[in-house]
Order: C-alpha cells, then sequence, then structure tokens
C-alpha cells in the first residue's frame, strides 16, 4: 500500500476514534440541573429541603443520571459530595416508605444505572421491593425490555408466586 494511501486512512481512523470518543454524553435538561443543583446546595448548607425537591432529583433519563452522578466526581468538593450521598440516603429511604411517587421512580432508573452506582442500586431496590411488593410489580409491566431483563429474576422472586 502507497505510503500517502495508508496515511490517509490512518488519519482517516484517527479522526473518527477521537470522534467516538469525544462526542458530549447525553445531559439532562436544565430544569432538572437547576433542581439538582439548588437540592445540593441546600443539604451542603443543612438547610430544609422539601420531599417534592428531593422526588423531582431522581433522575429519569440517561442524561439526568449522567448529571446526578456527576455529583460524585473526584473534582467536586468534599461537601458537596457528601451532600450528594445524603440526597441519594433521602431519595431511598423515602422510596422504601413509598412516599409520593419515590418507589415509581426508583424503579424505573433500572433502564440506565450502571458502574458501582448499580452495585448499591440494586441492594437498596432489593429492600425497596421487600417493602413495596404491588408496587413494584405493577412497575415491572411498564419497564422498558432492557429493566425487565435487569429486573427479571427480583420479578419472579417478588411477584410470580
Amino acid at each position: 500500500m502507497p505510503k500517502k494511501i495508508f496515511l490517509i486512512l490512518l488519519l482517516s481512523v484517527n479522526f473518527t476514534v477521537v470522534n467516538l470518543f469525544s462526542q458530549d454524553l447525553p445531559k439532562a435538561g436544565a430544569k432538572y440541573s437547576k433542581n439538582l443543583d439548588n437540592v445540593i446546595s441546600k443539604i451542603s448548607k443543612d438547610q430544609f429541603v422539601s420531599l417534592n425537591k428531593v422526588e423531582m432529583s431522581i433522575p429519569t433519563t440517561i442524561g439526568e443520571y449522567f448529571t446526578y452522578y456527576d455529583y460524585t466526581s473526584a473534582d467536586r468538593d468534599d461537601k458537596i459530595v457528601q451532600s450528594f450521598y445524603k440526597l441519594d440516603s433521602m431519595i431511598y429511604k423515602n422510596a422504601e416508605e413509598n412516599r409520593l411517587r419515590f418507589s415509581k421512580k426508583v424503579i424505573f432508573m433500572a433502564d440506565f444505572v450502571d458502574g458501582e452506582y448499580a452495585d448499591a442500586y440494586y441492594d437498596y431496590l432489593q429492600k425497596i421491593v421487600q417493602k413495596n411488593k404491588k408496587c413494584f410489580c405493577e412497575s415491572y409491566l411498564k419497564l422498558s425490555e432492557n429493566s425487565r431483563i435487569r429486573l427479571e429474576e427480583l420479578y419472579y422472586e417478588n411477584c410470580k408466586k
């Protein structure tokens, strides 16, 4: 193969790989991001946060999830990261107690959670399902195919008896 063609192919492949890895991750809408910033800020200042605002912090899309989980990034201030974990704990506590729409929203997160967050998510989800079987069993049928596959075992353990 002539050097010129090889160089063009190499540059073309290199450009494609760079483009693939530099594409932006899905982003949350401005309203979600603003609410989440506000909630995290209030928690970091030990201010009151309404249940409604906490519920609105539950990610419902992959973009919102990336925005949500970004609060654990190493470049964040420790107080902000701690506030994220407090918020996360508040979400799971309210989901276990089946307040508002917490349980359903947490169940629907199965579609996009991943990595180390997913490990903790599935542990919490088992506790939530134990306390809210009816909610889980009804919600399962409305989940995406991907989520149903992820939660199939939990469904058969709790809903098919």
